[in-house]
């Protein structure tokens, strides 16, 4: 009987999400600390002037280091020696804590379930899919790039890439 060897190196705490896939959490572009960050909606106005030359840049994910909530850069500009970000929607961050910057572009991860529930995800073929009735302690072996939190009632999901 043959069976699905999974063999990741790298895992990463789901935060569900509607506004962002799961960042590829190799790639860190910038970081701001709790505290030197002001959030208005979907604005992150950053007191640091040098997130550009960092290399943040449209299509990023900015992940709330707290919350774990994230949302898509859709633009950056400097003035005035800080720096603004705009994101695709309002992730909820709060105003004490930081952002890490990632690349967007993820190639998928397998998920582990840890306690149970449905999970609505986007694959890397771009299917939105539910998988409902998903057992804890288990995995679900198709590439995801997001996991959407409408529609997800699992919890305790990891990414495996």
């Amino acid at each position: 009987m043959s069976y699905q060897k999974l063999n990741p190196n790298r895992a990463w705490t789901v935060t569900p999400s509607e506004l962002a896939p799961l960042p590829v959490f190799m790639s860190k572009v910038a970081t701001v600390q709790g505290g030197d960050a002001v959030y208005f909606g979907d604005t992150a106005l950053v007191f640091d002037p040098d997130m550009l030359q960092a290399g943040v840049k449209t299509g990023d994910v900015v992940v709330g280091t707290n919350t774990g909530r994230s949302a898509i850069v859709v633009g950056a500009y400097d003035s005035n020696g800080m720096s603004f970000l705009i994101l695709n929607g309002d992730p909820q961050l709060d105003n004490a804590e930081g952002i890490i910057v990632y690349r967007g572009n993820n190639r998928g991860a397998i998920l582990y379930v840890g306690t149970a529930g449905a999970v609505k995800v986007l694959t890397a073929g771009n299917d939105e899919v539910s998988f409902i009735n998903v057992q804890g302690g288990s995995f679900i072996p198709v590439n995801v790039i997001q996991v959407f939190r409408l529609g997800t009632t699992a919890e305790d999901i990891l990414a495996l890439y």
